[in-house]
């Protein structure tokens, strides 16, 4: 696992659950808006994961982190992670390094019971600096685990 990617993700959620202005935290899109004609945006017009945070930041792109609007559905505009030649759920373990039983343990909605909101958002960073506490999961931990 990437650490120093992690910690930093840990602190934008953080910063992010705590600026009414900021994103309408929802596990269960990478990020998107209705705001017709316009690209998806840190601000509370735009509905995104811990994912599309780290996305819409832009705090990771100049290691390569991005992302690629994905579709065009009126009256939605949405978008997916990339990172080198991986895209979607690929991009997000090989940039933050984690497997697959961590990617979903930290980031697939179906891992959770609140989805939406500050609360959701703060629940996703503490298992971020837990996963990074704990040196990953154990095996016993992954077999609890949903994945994709």
């Amino acid at each position: 696992m990437n650490v120093d990617r992690l910690q930093h993700l840990s602190g934008l959620l953080r910063k992010d659950a705590a600026d009414p202005t900021g994103v309408k935290f929802d596990l269960s899109s990478w990020a998107s808006t209705r705001e017709h004609n316009e690209t998806p945006k840190m601000s509370c017009g735009t509905a995104a994961c811990a994912i599309g945070v780290a996305c819409l930041s832009k705090e990771f792109e100049d290691e390569g982190f991005s992302y690629e609007i994905s579709s065009y559905r009126y009256p939605e505009i949405n978008i997916t992670p990339k990172f080198k030649h991986s895209i979607g759920w690929f991009a997000v373990r090989n940039f933050f390094e984690l497997d697959r039983f961590e990617c979903a343990w930290l980031f697939y909605d179906s891992n959770y019971t609140i989805t939406t909101g500050a609360e959701a958002e703060l629940e996703v960073a503490n298992r971020i600096d837990q996963l990074i506490a704990n040196d990953g999961l154990t095996d016993k931990e992954k077999d609890k685990v949903f994945t994709y």
